[in-house]
């Protein structure tokens, strides 16, 4: 997922680098390592790619901009490799999970008014029904691979999310509007601050809505 990258901010709290290191890790990486795996597996006549990328690669999300900018990218990677190496007997998957319990939140950097921006990505990205554990996540990608599916997007918000924007674009964009309204604003660029700095100044309460993002942080070594 790839939260090292992940930015959380409106689009004035953040620069170009910004884009361009979420680009580096989440769009360039994968390109990067599938081009040097295809030769040995065109040459062996198999072989399987499994892209992660996000719901935020199907849908723009507001202030996760560059984040969703470098997942489109990578959507379009992999489901253009997916059609032109399927004659070499190479299979791509692509996978756009919505939100996992992994506690990549308190990696992510958060820039504008970072304390609010944390708080409101931090609940959604722990609460159960918002977010899947990650053991979920990884047995929904290993069925697509067995059964040979191109994409899978995991989870039921972020499925509901999928549907919309492809049925209803018009309004699925408006609903993102209304939703960028609520979303703390910010007039000017910020420094980012990393998530386990904010933590550490949230209350006893957000501690114990986070509770199994801070599990899930420990188990996975985040």
């Amino acid at each position: 997922n790839n939260a090292g990258e992940i930015q959380v901010a409106p689009l004035r709290g953040l620069a170009h680098e910004h884009f361009e290191s979420a680009m580096n890790l989440m769009f360039w990486a994968p390109v990067n390592l599938s081009l040097a795996a295809l030769p040995h597996m065109s040459q062996n006549g198999s072989g399987q790619i499994v892209n992660i990328t996000s719901i935020g690669g199907l849908i723009s999300i507001p202030h996760l901009v560059p984040y969703s900018c470098a997942k489109f990218a990578c959507v379009g990677f992999s489901t253009g490799l997916a059609a032109e190496v399927r004659s070499r007997g190479i299979h791509v998957l692509t996978v756009a999970p919505g939100l996992m319990r992994t506690g990549s939140y308190l990696n992510a950097k958060f820039g504008g008014k970072s304390k609010a921006e944390f708080a409101w990505f931090s609940l959604l990205g722990n609460l159960p029904g918002m977010s899947i554990p990650v053991e979920t996540a990884a047995k929904t990608v290993l069925v697509a691979l067995e059964k040979k599916q191109f994409q899978c997007t995991i989870s039921l918000p972020a499925k509901m999310l999928a549907a919309a924007s492809s049925l209803m674009p018009d309004t699925t964009r408006l609903m993102m509007s209304y939703a960028n309204a609520v979303l703390p604003n910010a007039t000017q660029a910020t420094p980012l601050v990393a998530g386990k700095l904010l933590n550490a100044t949230m209350n006893t309460a957000f501690q114990a809505f986070t509770s199994l993002g801070k599990r899930a942080a420990r188990r996975f070594n985040e």
